[in-house]
C-alpha cells in the first residue's frame, strides 16, 4: 500500500466513523449536501450561474428561522460532506447559503480580495450571526455582498 492509498484509507475510514454516528436525517442531508455540491459545481461554469442567487421556489426567507444551534449544525454537516468531495470556497459558500434557504435563514454571500505579495488571492464566505467566523474572512476586504430578498436577489 502506497502512502497516498494509506492516507486516503485513514481518512474514508474517519470518514465514514462521522458519517455512520449521524442520524437518519443528518445522513438524508449529507446526500442531499452532495447532490447540492454537484448543482452548484455544474452551474458555476454555466451562463444561468444566477440561478444560485435566488431562492428555491415556494421557500420563504424569515427572520424567526432556525436557532442558531441548528444553523451551525447545518454548516457542520456541509464541512462533513465537503470532506471527501473537493470543493472551492466558493462552492462551499452556495452550498451552505442553499441549504439554509431551504431553512428558511438569510445569509449574505460575501467575495473579499486581498494581496500576498504580488498574487492576487480571493475568498468566499457566508455572513449570519449563528454561523461560526471563517478563519480567513478577516483576512480579506469584501468586495462583494450579495443577499436574497424574500424572492428576489439584489447586491449590496
Amino acid at each position: 500500500m502506497t502512502c497516498w492509498t494509506a492516507g486516503l484509507s485513514v481518512k474514508l475510514k474517519r470518514y465514514y466513523s462521522r458519517f455512520a454516528a449521524l442520524t437518519l436525517d443528518d445522513r438524508v442531508l449529507v446526500v442531499r449536501i452532495w447532490l447540492d455540491a454537484v448543482w452548484v459545481k455544474l452551474l458555476l461554469r454555466t451562463p444561468w450561474r444566477q440561478l444560485l442567487l435566488q431562492p428555491p421556489p415556494g421557500i420563504k426567507l424569515r427572520e424567526d428561522g432556525p436557532a442558531g444551534s441548528e444553523i451551525r449544525h447545518l454548516a457542520e454537516l456541509v464541512d462533513l460532506s465537503f470532506t471527501l468531495l473537493p470543493a472551492t470556497c466558493l462552492e462551499r459558500a452556495f452550498v451552505l447559503q442553499r441549504l439554509l434557504r431551504r431553512h428558511g435563514v438569510a445569509t449574505t454571500l460575501r467575495i473579499g480580495v486581498r494581496m500576498d505579495g504580488d498574487l492576487l488571492e480571493a475568498h468566499a464566505w457566508l455572513d449570519h450571526p449563528a454561523l461560526p467566523l471563517d478563519a480567513q474572512q478577516h483576512e480579506f476586504q469584501s468586495l462583494f455582498a450579495g443577499t436574497v430578498d424574500a424572492g428576489s436577489s439584489r447586491w449590496l
